[in-house]
């Protein structure tokens, strides 16, 4: 999925967040966006995924117009979009298939949704297929909060690549796991966007990991775009300007 951005402005109890963004990512692309904490990247995330709009400006995604939509046509185009948060946002209560197969309720009919929740999950072969993939299929019909918090991580990311969306969006989603785990799951994403050539787009707090994972570097600072460049140009003295004598940690 294409995503298109023009002159996109948000803000917040007068406060403005986003300043006058314009960007475009083609599909099949693979974007690390980076920036200090506050600069917006959380924000220009949520707007992509039609969970807030914006005050000014445009987004098109698979060059349809989305902003100004209605709450049931923004509930169709999100169908084609999935979102990993850092917060695993799981039903702990549930089995890791239910909440893997949640990922697609949004697609399933009422009834069908039903079903699957309550008598027998349904496309047990697809949710073990991605589970597989998170390296956590034998956890299948486990209670979610039974899990450690990497485990839950893969869990939400299998549900995210069980929806087979054409746009993923993940928003520092490895922020509180140790290095070496949040490593092997951008493999993961990183890997599927490939195979599928599917759009991906994640903000990252950890500058390593967007260096060594992926092609382009949008950089954010203050609500507006520092830099957006290729990795092989992000400079230590680009990423001086960007964080300061912070960025070391960031």
């Amino acid at each position: 999925m294409e995503v298109s951005v023009n002159n996109l402005q948000k803000g917040f109890g007068g406060e403005a967040v986003i300043k006058a963004v314009s960007l475009t990512v083609k599909e099949g692309e693979r974007v690390a966006v980076i920036g200090p904490n506050g600069s917006g990247k959380t924000t220009l995330l949520r707007l992509l995924n039609l969970m807030i709009f914006p005050d000014q400006g445009s987004i098109e995604l698979a060059g349809k117009k989305v902003t100004g939509l209605g709450v049931r046509e923004a509930r169709t185009v999100r169908r084609g979009i999935a979102t990993v948060y850092q917060s695993h946002n799981l039903i702990p209560r549930f089995k890791v298939i239910n909440n893997v197969l949640s990922g697609k309720l949004g697609s399933w009919s009422t009834s069908k949704a039903l079903f699957s929740l309550l008598i027998k999950p349904l496309e047990e072969v697809g949710v073990r297929e991605v589970l597989e993939m998170t390296g956590i299929e034998d956890k299948i019909y486990w209670r979610t909060d039974r899990l450690s918090g990497g485990q839950q991580q893969r869990v939400a990311i299998a549900r995210a690549l069980f929806q087979d969306p054409n746009l993923l969006l993940a928003d520092e989603p490895f922020a509180s796991l140790d290095p070496r785990s949040g490593e092997k799951l951008i493999e993961i994403l990183v890997g599927w966007s490939k195979q599928k050539n599917k759009t991906l787009i994640v903000t990252l707090h950890h500058l390593e990991f967007a260096l060594a994972n992926f092609p382009r570097i949008i950089a954010l600072k203050n609500g507006t775009i520092f830099f957006d460049l290729p990795t092989g140009q992000v400079t230590p003295e680009r990423l001086q300007q960007l964080y300061g004598d912070d960025h070391q940690g960031a």
